[in-house]
């Protein structure tokens, strides 16, 4: 990975970097938006309240359980790294504030050996977990890692187990678990606490996979398609809910707190009253109801929602876009939000006309259990002539 610290341009499109609002506070070019590493301290400003994080557990290192060596000893590659980066392991983890939603903070840096999980990331992870549940706090986890610490061998791939079961114990206790993926995100630690996150945000063009884009060439004997094992790649097969450039994911962690954290205002429930509504004739009312220009859900979302998240995928291969799902507040209240889209002529997006496949339901199915766990009102927009009723839906099981 390029070091930054002696970077003047940016290498993708050559502009200078030096100076330049996004790259100083972020690491990110200001001409094409591409994102550098950053190092731990830098992601920790530029993501919680001022002065607010307090890190515990700092020195907590392995001891080398199997006496490791290949071209040098285990044991001097993690004291040449500890010695770097001033900390005993690749996770940093505290307690914060962000926007005054209290989290506990997990970030694993690629820079400390790869961001690789052994004994000690899992330990710390695990920690971050029992904070968040004795402290009612949400866990927020930024990963950037290569998988498993092969030089800790079985020991390290326990670990996946470990930290999966932590962070369920997380949602057990009724507390939102955001996961944010950063380049690159690989192997075990996405295969285990990861990937598991109520919410699951990317940075752009983030490099993310089980296997990596290498070891699937070399099994397949042929390139891969361009664009695969990526955040983007991610999105359109629905395995992350959105890539959110690293400038704005302060706003976007934040808002989803604010739908659903465990500190958000539940404010009193008052009877929504409004004037007595024409009666429509019979066939006035069937003509309005087929009117090709009437609102879409999406139209009822952003005139009747304060702010509104749109959440993707169903998390089994398939991002519907004829369904839409979110969270947002309306008049203060926190809600979930599903709703058929037909779309428009003015949209780029196929819609079908609303007729979902069965990945569709699935979506809304995963927006029903996240309103269910977190006990906050659910708001469906229903407009569709009903499902797709084509052959790729019966090949995915569309009446299961």
């Amino acid at each position: 990975m390029p070091d930054t610290t002696t970077l003047t341009h940016c290498p993708k499109c050559r502009a200078p970097l030096l100076g330049r609002t996004l790259y100083e506070r972020f690491r990110i070019c200001d001409e094409c938006e591409h994102h550098f590493p950053i190092d731990v301290d830098r992601r920790v400003t530029s993501l919680v309240d001022s002065g607010s994080f307090v890190e515990l557990d700092r020195a907590l290192a392995s001891t080398d359980p199997l006496l490791f060596a290949d071209a040098e000893p285990y044991r001097d590659k993690l004291r040449q790294a500890q010695t770097q980066f001033g900390r005993g392991d690749a996770a940093t983890y505290g307690k914060a504030t962000l926007y005054g939603n209290p989290i506990s903070l997990l970030i694993l840096d690629f820079s400390f050996l790869g961001g690789s999980m052994g004994v000690v990331v899992g330990e710390k992870l695990a920690r971050a977990a029992e904070l968040a549940r004795r402290e009612k706090r949400a866990l927020v986890t930024i990963v950037g890692s290569g998988g498993a610490r092969m030089q800790e061998g079985l020991f390290s791939l326990l670990q996946m187990a470990k930290t999966a079961s932590q962070v369920q114990e997380v949602r057990d206790a009724g507390l939102p678990f955001i996961s944010v993926l950063t380049n690159p995100t690989t192997g075990g630690v996405f295969a285990s606490f990861a990937s598991l996150g109520d919410v699951v945000y990317a940075e752009p063009k983030s490099l993310i996979g089980f296997a990596g884009p290498r070891v699937a060439e070399q099994f397949l004997g042929r390139p891969l398609p361009p664009g695969s094992h990526t955040a983007e790649f991610l999105l359109e097969h629905g395995f992350v809910d959105s890539v959110v450039p690293r400038h704005h994911l302060r706003s976007a962690i934040a808002l989803t707190l604010n739908t659903i954290g465990s500190n958000v205002a539940r404010p009193k429930r008052t009877r929504l009253t409004s004037g007595p509504l024409e009666p429509l004739e019979p066939w006035e009312a069937v003509q309005t109801a087929r009117d090709p220009d009437r609102p879409t859900a999406l139209h009822y979302v952003s005139e009747c929602l304060d702010y509104w998240i749109e959440l993707h995928g169903d998390r089994t291969g398939t991002d519907d876009r004829s369904v839409i799902a979110g969270l947002g507040q309306l008049e203060g209240q926190a809600v979930a939000v599903i709703g058929f889209e037909r779309g428009s002529e003015h949209d780029p997006i196929d819609r079908r006309g609303g007729r979902p496949m069965p990945g569709g339901y699935r979506k809304a199915q995963r927006m029903m259990r996240l309103a269910s766990r977190f006990r906050i009102p659910l708001i469906s927009f229903v407009d569709t002539p009903g499902a797709y009723p084509g052959i790729e839906s019966e090949e995915e099981g569309l009446a299961f």
